[in-house]
């Protein structure tokens, strides 16, 4: 749940450490954005991707199945979104949206229309595969994810110790930190999800 006190934890890197953040988009973070909209309006409104970069994005999954309209689709608070590059073979093939073999498996049907559905905020989990989480793993971390705090405390003990050696900056709630101390942080008890943001080759803290 995010409230006004929701911790902000930004993170100032050297690019070739950014990987070492691709496990936590593989496995699903959450992103604010409008919901009601399409998926397609959702990658262009809210997600800033233009035309190539949506080319790129061979196979969707919303709420667990494949989407073949991104027009048709539409994205309810607490969807969950997956997206990936083209996968190999014909299972790859079936799940492609717009594929010959598409046709092979049932097509999502949106259970609302565009004109019963009303835009506001929400919220949804991304998950990202493949080419894809190498092509926007920046994209989303420089703007922002959600995560469940036992998860990020988890997944910031676990990093190798090269990688804070490379931390440039870190700040949380516009507060500066020593790198070192990332791993060791602790969140109040009211506290559910924590905003990360990571950004590769930064000059530095951004004002928030």
């Amino acid at each position: 749940m995010i409230t006004s006190v929701t911790p902000h934890l930004q993170l100032f890197i050297a690019e070739d450490y950014l990987p070492g953040f691709y496990p936590l988009l593989q496995s699903g973070v959450r992103v604010q954005a409008q919901v009601g909209k399409s998926v397609h309006a959702t990658f262009v409104e809210e997600f800033g991707l233009n035309s190539q970069q949506i080319d790129q994005i061979q196979t969707v999954f919303l709420d667990g199945k494949a989407v073949d309209d991104l027009d048709a689709a539409v994205i309810r608070d607490g969807s969950t979104l997956g997206l990936s590059s083209a996968m190999p073979g014909l299972v790859g093939a079936t799940l492609r949206r717009g594929s010959y073999y598409a046709a092979m498996r049932s097509q999502i049907t949106a259970a609302e229309t565009l004109n019963t559905v009303t835009p506001e905020p929400g919220m949804i989990t991304l998950k990202l595969f493949n080419l894809v989480l190498a092509e926007f793993a920046s994209l989303f971390l420089r703007r922002g994810v959600w995560i469940e705090k036992e998860t990020l405390h988890d997944f910031l003990a676990t990093r190798p110790g090269d990688l804070w050696r490379n931390c440039r900056a870190v700040l949380l709630d516009g507060d500066r930190l020593a790198p070192a101390q990332v791993a060791e942080l602790s969140w109040p008890d009211a506290t559910e999800l924590i905003c990360l943001s990571v950004t590769a080759n930064g000059d530095g803290p951004v004002s928030t």
